[in-house]
């Protein structure tokens, strides 16, 4: 992830575009989606093989909430506000999930059948509400350079 932030923020810098596009093309860089590789390591790695591609995927997702949240704060609309992005990415409810999550597995806790039911059922939702808010925020604009 970080090899790949040096490679795009020096090819980056040769396009010579606006801060928010070299900010999303850095971010866009750096984002490593594994979910389609699930099916493929479980058929050839088996649990083994999925453990590991976990623990791999908790240092990707540590890093996109706190590194490419960061970069996203600087080169978005709002990059005058820099002094409160440590405060932002510790107040992250991603981070806090990962971090919770953690400490109940080193802490051997387990959740309750009746909490785990609430927290499908809200994951159930997720999709749609990213997908709702989404529309909501999206208008298309055509942009000449």
């Amino acid at each position: 992830m970080l090899v790949s932030y040096v490679i795009a923020h020096t090819t980056g810098k040769l396009f010579n575009v606006k801060q928010e596009t070299f900010g999303v093309f850095l971010i866009g860089s750096m984002m490593i989606n594994i979910g389609f590789t699930l099916p493929f390591i479980m058929a050839t790695y088996g649990q083994d093989g999925l453990a590991r591609l976990f623990l791999f995927n908790l240092g990707n997702t540590i890093l996109i909430f706190t590194f490419v949240y960061y970069l996203a704060c600087i080169y978005g609309n709002n990059s005058n506000h820099s002094r409160n992005m440590s405060k932002k990415i510790l107040q992250s409810p991603p981070l806090w999930a990962i971090i919770i999550a953690i400490l109940l597995n080193i802490l051997n806790i387990s959740i309750p059948n009746a909490g785990i039911q609430l927290f499908e059922l809200l994951g159930s939702m997720i999709i749609p509400l990213v997908m709702l808010s989404l529309g909501i925020y999206f208008s298309p604009k055509i942009v000449h350079y």
